[in-house]
């Protein structure tokens, strides 16, 4: 498990984890991982979770998105316009749904570099910087040419 979260959440977690130790896999808790070091996590993992009820982007969903890595998130994240595309899985931000679709991505997680290539793909004809200047400046011109017709009105005679 990489990252961090409220210290009495996480305790919790730690504490299942340690009472459960027979039934479960191999569990290691790196804590928080920050700068270049974060990648190879990213890299490395089959799907990256971030269950959330708050989260205004999730840059760690981009970043997991751009090596490739499908994420799990909630409707309640920016993300929801991407459900259906790829690599993006979505669910509601509660316990139940956060388990049954962490269940469904296990079984349905498509696999091979060739999965990872078109997730990484999506991401990048989505935001990366050559896609998103394009996309920038539309919004500034619209702002522009708004801001000039309420200041300047042309009213027919």
């Amino acid at each position: 498990i990489v990252g961090s979260g409220d210290e009495r959440y996480t305790r919790e977690i730690k504490h299942f984890i340690s009472a459960n130790q027979s039934a479960l896999p191999r569990i290691d808790w790196e804590g928080a991982v920050w700068g270049d070091e974060r990648w190879k996590y990213l890299q490395a993992a089959d799907a990256m979770v971030l269950p959330t009820k708050s989260e205004n982007f999730g840059f760690v969903v981009l970043e997991s998105l751009w090596v490739g890595t499908p994420v799990l998130t909630t409707r309640s994240t920016p993300w929801r316009d991407y459900e259906s595309d790829r690599g993006v899985f979505l669910c509601d931000s509660n316990l139940t749904s956060v388990q049954e679709s962490i269940n469904r991505l296990l079984t349905q997680l498509p696999v091979g570099n060739d999965s990872r290539t078109a997730t990484a793909n999506f991401c990048r004809s989505k935001f990366h910087w050559e896609q998103l200047k394009v996309r920038y400046q539309a919004v500034y011109e619209r702002a522009l040419l708004r801001s000039s017709l309420e200041s300047n009105p042309k009213r027919p005679k």
